[in-house]
């Protein structure tokens, strides 16, 4: 199995990134679909949910469904941005039988979420942390609605991913590494424990098993291709510069043998010849006069 780096600020980088990514982000869709879903499909909660999902990405926008329960208001800010809006929903273009308004300046000023639909294709892997959070706290949160567990720590997961993602330079300190493992672990197996103790059990297994286990490669690509987080870009990045690394490692590593078997014969007479000079130069020293020793910082020094 292919390691990843040697470098170790890197390291904790990746695997910390990886952990989130990866035996996180497994929790939090388990638990999404079983304690938020509790079998019912997710395109159908969405719908269910679609006029507070709504009025996260448009609050300022009154829509058909204001007349039951305004939620719209001109200062209020959502969490939802248009493309993750989008991920969830189809929207079609107003028509004359919708309910919409239109302004002076061919703006919306009300709209129509007749013309908005959940989008069936959808699972629960097609959320990351953000989404996540930001659709719990929409339907849920804000409107003084109980979940399982502790919201907070979904905000654990949620601001350690941002961490990592906003880390300009792809490393940190080992103490940071230790600090958030430490928040993250405590907040997964808490997400997890609200599941059930049989999956909270499972998840601390698996979690001992991977900080235990060297960082792979092939575990990492395996993160990529099966989260949905924008972040993963991170990881492709430092792959790359892995691939690079190694095939420059291997070019020199080809180029030194080439070079090694190309002039051998010289270098066994000229190592020879070395092994002469040091004989003649060890016994014009004196062994009482002289004597090499290493200091603290393994210098040589001659005393």
């Amino acid at each position: 199995m292919e390691a990843f780096t040697s470098d170790k600020e890197c390291l904790y980088y990746m695997k910390l990134l990886t952990f989130t990514l990866g035996i996180g982000m497994d929790v939090l869709h388990n638990y999404f679909e079983q304690k938020i879903l509790n079998a019912t499909e997710f395109y159908v909660f969405l719908e269910t949910h679609k006029h507070y999902l709504f009025h996260e990405c448009y609050p300022r926008v009154q829509c058909c469904c204001c007349s039951n329960n305004f939620l719209a208001s001109s200062s209020k800010f959502g969490c939802l941005n248009k493309s993750q809006f989008q991920l969830l929903f189809d929207i079609a273009s107003p028509n004359e039988n919708d309910h919409c308004q239109i302004g002076r300046h061919n703006e919306i000023t009300k709209d129509c979420l007749c013309r908005i639909d959940a989008k069936r294709s959808n699972e629960v892997d097609c959320m990351d942390i953000t989404l996540m959070c930001a659709i719990i706290k929409s339907c849920f949160v804000n409107n003084n609605r109980s979940i399982h567990g502790n919201p907070r720590d979904f905000e654990t997961i949620k601001n350690t991913r941002n961490f990592l993602a906003h880390v300009s330079d792809k490393r940190i300190s080992e103490s940071d590494f230790n600090s958030k493992w430490d928040e993250m672990e405590q907040a997964i197996l808490a997400i997890a424990g609200a599941v059930g103790n049989y999956f909270a059990k499972a998840t601390k297994r698996k979690i001992n098993e991977f900080n235990s286990n060297e960082l792979s490669m092939e575990k990492i690509k395996e993160i990529i291709e099966s989260n949905a987080d924008d972040v993963k870009k991170n990881l492709r990045a430092l792959i790359e510069t892995q691939r690079k690394n190694t095939l420059l490692v291997k070019h020199v590593k080809d180029e030194i043998i080439e070079q090694l078997t190309k002039h051998k014969d010289e270098l066994s007479v000229d190592i020879g010849k070395l092994r002469f000079e040091v004989k003649q130069y060890s016994l014009a020293v004196t062994p009482s006069s002289q004597e090499e020793t290493l200091d603290n910082q393994g210098n040589f020094r001659i005393m």
